[in-house]
């Protein structure tokens, strides 16, 4: 029963160090080198809260979600009239 337990644990405590390394090394090579940042550009559009790229995404959804409204209540009185 004893040496089960001294197995278990030292079982865990191999798990536990070999994580550690695992998550040291964890890194994409060529994709982050610790360097400076490099200058990006982003278009947003609307007023100075660019709400008015937000607004397009909301309406796209709503749009989707009409879409399949329609196409259910289509199916539905297809249904109802075969």
């Amino acid at each position: 029963m004893a040496s089960a337990t001294v197995l278990s644990i030292a079982s865990v405590v191999v798990m536990v160090v070999s994580n550690m390394f695992v998550v040291a090394n964890a890194r994409i090579p060529g994709v982050y080198s610790g360097g400076s940042w490099d200058q990006a550009h982003a278009t947003f559009y609307g007023g100075s809260d660019a709400s008015g790229t937000m607004e397009s995404a909301e309406l796209s959804l709503e749009t989707q979600q009409d879409r399949i409204l329609s196409a259910q209540i289509r199916a539905t009185v297809n249904k109802l009239l075969a």
